[in-house]
């Protein structure tokens, strides 16, 4: 695994070309030279990365493509560092990724970034758990308070913040309300039938359904902070990116 950066930074080029020929006229190597470099990669690694049995060209492997993916992306993050330490001084700004149900917190959290951590820009939005993690996971977002880690990978940096119920409220059974996220889960395949549901990643929407107009549906609680039963852990989650005294002032008890 010595040795990699290179050839790498190479294939993270030479993916965004169809095929061996059309990448070696944009990567500044022969033909022959990108072959050899990729042969060499495959050996080292163990995984195809081109697929040679495609007729006339050979064509980049779905490994191929999730490698380069991966390289980009830790390169954006050395590149981040890079220009925090360049600057000589912290970074200013932070943003979190928060599911609706969880806002009060991220707004707590980021008064405690002004006041504590001399920040200047935080971005606060609002995703579904699907797009919650695939933004984090892609580097997109600095933090997020969500109720499950997002990957099998212990993150670097993760706090137990509060505990949370999803209470269900049945005023009716006139409709079914469902998040995005549940109609996904709950769902699928089977589709729904004689049910009238309404389906929103809006936590407001869903509520104020609910109370003008009934049904039933998954409402998440306040945040406390002792567990007790029927109450799961929210975690609040940063990116081994992240600096590690803005981590020191959140990690602290907010509520």
């Amino acid at each position: 695994m010595q040795q990699l950066s290179y050839p790498l930074s190479v294939l993270a080029r030479a993916v965004a070309y169809r095929n061996l020929s059309s990448a070696s006229l944009h990567v500044g190597l022969s033909q022959p030279q990108l072959s050899r470099l990729i042969a060499k990669l495959e050996k080292e690694l163990g995984m195809e990365l081109l697929d040679r049995q495609v007729k006339r060209k050979s064509a980049w492997t779905p490994q191929a493509m999730k490698l380069a993916e991966l390289f980009q992306e830790n390169q954006r993050r050395l590149e981040h560092s890079v220009r925090a330490l360049q600057s000589n001084q912290r970074v200013r700004q932070v943003h979190i990724g928060t599911l609706e149900g969880l806002a009060d917190t991220a707004i707590t959290y980021s008064k405690k970034l002004f006041d504590e951590a001399a920040l200047e820009l935080v971005f606060v939005d609002v995703f579904d758990r699907n797009e919650l993690e695939s933004k984090f996971l892609a580097g997109d977002l600095d933090l997020i308070l969500n109720t499950r880690v997002p990957s099998q990978a212990k993150p670097r940096y993760l706090h137990v913040c509060g505990y949370q119920s999803l209470d269900v409220i049945e005023k009716s059974k006139a409709f079914t309300l469902y998040s995005t996220f549940e109609f996904n889960l709950r769902t699928k395949p089977k589709r729904l039938a004689n049910e009238k549901t309404l389906v929103s990643n809006s936590l407001y929407v869903r509520k104020q359904w609910l109370e003008k107009f009934g049904g039933s549906g998954t409402v998440p609680s306040e945040l406390v902070a002792k567990a007790s039963k029927g109450f799961g852990e929210v975690m609040l989650i940063g990116g081994d990116w992240l600096d590690s005294h803005i981590w020191q002032v959140l990690s602290e008890k907010v509520i």
